[in-house]
């Protein structure tokens, strides 16, 4: 590996390890998570703009409870009461749209690696008659 490939090495590995995380609390290590889904049809620039959807919603569901927590304490003149709850709630509430989208997600792969085995088998029970 030349230097200059070194970091999109890295980062690959670390987006890699980002993806599986949730998998892995929602499910446990012994299953694996497939990194790639399943052919759908749609091109990779289309694959990657939902992607990119999917991670602006969560950091905008992270990120705007405390900006707007920030506000608050502005207009009341508070300290920083309603900063913490803001992003305690908006870390929450990210943390579980992440468990919500990895759980659909696993589900479908599921759901299409079981219609793909039945179809198989279905296609071998055919040959053996």
């Amino acid at each position: 590996m030349t230097l200059s490939r070194a970091p999109l090495f890295f980062s690959t590995c670390f987006i890699t390890t980002l993806y599986k995380f949730p998998a892995n609390l929602l499910y446990g290590l012994r299953t694996p998570v497939p990194l790639t889904a399943p052919n759908d049809g749609r091109s990779p620039m289309a694959k990657a703009a939902a992607a990119a959807s999917r991670a602006m919603t969560v950091a905008v569901e992270m990120v705007l409870p405390g900006v707007l927590g920030f506000w608050i304490d502005k207009q009341l003149g508070t300290w920083i009461l309603f900063t913490i709850l803001g992003f305690v709630f908006g870390l929450t509430l990210a943390i579980w749209h992440l468990l919500k989208m990895t759980k659909a997600v696993a589900a479908n792969n599921s759901q299409e690696s079981k219609s793909e085995t039945d179809s198989s088998q279905a296609g071998r029970e055919d040959t053996t008659s």
